[in-house]
C-alpha cells in the first residue's frame, strides 16, 4: 500500500527500505518508509524541535492491539467454535507474556591468568507461552469455555482425551493436537489502528497449536462486604512465529476490519433507540402528569420498554 505523509518542509527526506531487496533481506516489512535521521539533533545537547522535526521524532505509543482466533479447536461444537472466536476477538482486554530475545553466549578462557571473553553461540525464539486477559461475564462464560476446552483434552475423571465423547462417535474424531488446538494472531498498530496497512503496523505474531492451561476457579471465592468485577488472566501455550508474511496478513485483516474509519459522530445506536423513543412518546400522550414536553415522564406513567425487549429477541415483551 502506497503511503503519503505530508510535512511542512519538503527538504526532510525519507529512506525507503524494501525487504524484498537482497540488500535489506531480513528486515521487517513494517514502516518501510523511514525518516532520514542524519540531519537531526533533537536529542542532543542543543535540541532542535520545531514543526519540521516533529515527523522525525514520533514516539512509539503502545496499547493499540488486537487478538484474533483464526481457527478454533475442531472438536468444539460448531456454535461454540464461533462463540470462542468472537469472544477472543472482541472481549480480550490484554495480552502479555512476550519476552525479549537474548543472544546466548559462552566464555572462552585464555592466557596464564585465565582471562575470559565471550562469543555468541545462538539465540532462542521462545515466547511459546502467552497470557490473555478477559472481563468475566455473568454466567461464567469465560470459565465455562476454558473448562469445555481443557476437559475435552483431558477428562476430569479419567484423564483420557475424549473430546466430550466425539472420539468414540461414528465419525471417530482421532485424538490429535490438530483437533484440539487453535491458531491465534496478535497485531499491534500505531494510533491509526491500521489505516496505512503495513505502514501502521508496529508488530504482529502468530501462535499455532495454541491451547489454554487453566480453568479459572479462584475468582469464585467471596469475602463478605466485597463485591467486585472479575478479570480472567488465562495462560496459553502455542508455537510462536513472527515473519513478514504474518505482518502482511495482519495488515490485511486490520484493513478489512475498518476500525480506523469509525467516527464517534457517526455512531449508530440502532433500532433500540427509536423503539425507546416511540414508547416514551406514547407514554407522554397517554399520561396526565407526564411533565413538560421534552422531559422524561414520571416513572409511574413512563414506558415499560417492552418493544425494546421484543424487537431484540431478549424476552417475550411482557412488562409488569
Amino acid at each position: 500500500m502506497a503511503v503519503e505523509r505530508t510535512t511542512v518542509d519538503d527538504d526532510i527526506s525519507t529512506v525507503v527500505i524494501d525487504p524484498n531487496d537482497e540488500e535489506f533481506r531480513g528486515w521487517t516489512n513494517t514502516h518501510t518508509q523511514l525518516w532520514d535521521l542524519t540531519d537531526n539533533n533533537v536529542f542532543l545537547g542543543v535540541p532542535n524541535v520545531n514543526q519540521n522535526t516533529l515527523p522525525v521524532i514520533d514516539p512509539f505509543i503502545g496499547g493499540y492491539g488486537r487478538v484474533w482466533c483464526l481457527q478454533a479447536p475442531i472438536f468444539f461444537a460448531t456454535s461454540l467454535r464461533a462463540m470462542l472466536q468472537r469472544w477472543i476477538e472482541r472481549y480480550c482486554r490484554g495480552l502479555s507474556g512476550l519476552s525479549n530475545y537474548e543472544l546466548q553466549t559462552t566464555e572462552v578462557t585464555y592466557g596464564n591468568t585465565a582471562e575470559t571473553y565471550t562469543v555468541p553461540t545462538g539465540i532462542k525464539r521462545g515466547n511459546n507461552q502467552f497470557n490473555l486477559r478477559f472481563q468475566e461475564l455473568q454466567g461464567g462464560f469465560g470459565r465455562n469455555m476454558m473448562k469445555y476446552w481443557i476437559t475435552g483434552i483431558s477428562d476430569l475423571g479419567s484423564g483420557y482425551g475424549t473430546y466430550h465423547g466425539k472420539v468414540f462417535q461414528g465419525d471417530n474424531l482421532r485424538f490429535s493436537a490438530v483437533n484440539h488446538t487453535a491458531i491465534m494472531l496478535y497485531a499491534l498498530t500505531d494510533n491509526s489502528g491500521g489505516a496505512y496497512g503495513l505502514e501502521s503496523l508496529e508488530f504482529a505474531c502468530m501462535w499455532f497449536g495454541a491451547y489454554p492451561t487453566t480453568i479459572p476457579n479462584s475468582h469464585l471465592e467471596f469475602t463478605q462486604g466485597e463485591h467486585n468485577t472479575q478479570e480472567l488472566d488465562l495462560q496459553f501455550y502455542g508455537i510462536y512465529h513472527e515473519t513478514n508474511t504474518i505482518n502482511a496478513f495482519a495488515a490485511d485483516l486490520l484493513e478489512k476490519s475498518n476500525f480506523y474509519k469509525d467516527n464517534y459522530n457517526d455512531f449508530d445506536m440502532g433500532g433500540i433507540t427509536w423503539d425507546a423513543w416511540e414508547d416514551r412518546s406514547g407514554a407522554d400522550d397517554d399520561a396526565t402528569e407526564s411533565g413538560n414536553a421534552g422531559f422524561e415522564p414520571l416513572q409511574s406513567d413512563a414506558t415499560k420498554y417492552s418493544s425494546v425487549i421484543t424487537s431484540n429477541g431478549l424476552g417475550n415483551g411482557v412488562s409488569e
